[in-house]
């Protein structure tokens, strides 16, 4: 794993938590009618931190079968032996 996978990564997991940190504190706000002040705050940490661990997991997989942090891959030449990405 290059430097630039690990920046990679780190980006997209803290992009990821923060992104689940604001659904869920809207989420808690919308449905239970509560300010900032009484958001179920270890219920945020908890789905903040699980999506980025899974944010992780998903650039680990990534690198191990496009050889890039991205499922997506935009050079077929990229593809290693055998994957089926896209099929």
């Amino acid at each position: 794993m290059n430097t630039f996978a690990i920046k990679d990564a780190a980006e997209r997991a803290v992009s990821t938590a923060a992104q689940t940190a604001i659904a869920v504190i809207g989420v808690d706000a919308v449905t239970q009618g509560v300010s900032i002040a009484e958001v179920d705050w270890p219920l945020v940490a908890g789905a903040a931190a699980l999506a980025g661990v899974l944010s992780v997991l998903k650039t680990l997989a990534a690198l191990r079968t496009t050889g890039t942090p991205s499922l997506a891959v935009k050079d077929p030449t990229k593809r290693k032996r055998g994957d089926h990405v896209g099929e």
